[in-house]
């Protein structure tokens, strides 16, 4: 659960600050080139999805204050 938690705040974080994004000089020098779009096309789905693919096989069980730490912590990485 913590996994997707974390996956929802990046992804909100994501959308949140898409126009940001757009002015970065990633996107303003290489525009549509082929990394960006292979990195959004294989790169992203493949890893991004790596992590949950792994925990539904084996799934891990962690205390509250474990979940609570895992949360704020990678809460703040995100941030």
């Amino acid at each position: 659960m913590n996994q997707v938690v974390l996956q929802l705040i990046y992804i909100t974080k994501f959308f949140w600050w898409e126009t940001g994004y757009w002015c970065s000089m990633d996107i303003q020098h290489d525009r549509a080139g082929y990394y960006i779009c292979w990195g959004c096309l294989v790169w992203v789905p493949s890893v991004y999805t790596s992590q949950s693919f792994y925990l539904v096989n084996h799934p891990v069980t962690i205390g509250p204050l474990a979940t609570a730490a895992n949360l704020i912590l990678g809460t703040l990485s995100v941030w």
